[in-house]
């Protein structure tokens, strides 16, 4: 039983994963990618921060708990980020980037339980 959790986080994981990295992509090739250097730091910091997610969850296919912590790192950045800057949390889609990091953690910890 545990086999096949496993085995389903960590590929709910990666395909959530998947989807919301295409989404980032289709709005950078939509917008055109931006220039981070001319943006305020707040924006610097969100890229950051984004960029810190889409690493989390390309690590996560090969190192489930290295890529749930950086991928929620970023989410925190970016949550804290938009709670001081604009006293409200993200919107859109970006709360939908905690969901890859925590399936990943949660691998993670069914992995070290079958051991």
């Amino acid at each position: 039983m545990a086999r096949w959790m496993l085995l389903g986080l960590r590929w709910l994981a990666r395909i959530t994963g998947l989807i919301l990295a295409g989404l980032v992509l289709l709005f950078v090739v939509g917008e055109g990618p931006p220039n981070p250097v001319r943006q305020p730091f707040s924006v610097q910091l969100e890229f950051l921060a984004m960029f810190l997610m889409l690493a989390g969850f390309l690590l996560g296919w090969r190192w489930e708990a290295v890529g749930g912590i950086v991928a929620i790192v970023g989410f925190g950045i970016f949550f804290a980020t938009e709670m001081v800057v604009n006293g409200r949390p993200p919107g859109m889609a970006i709360p939908l980037c905690a969901i890859p990091g925590v399936l990943f953690l949660a691998a993670a910890g069914v992995g070290a339980l079958r051991r």
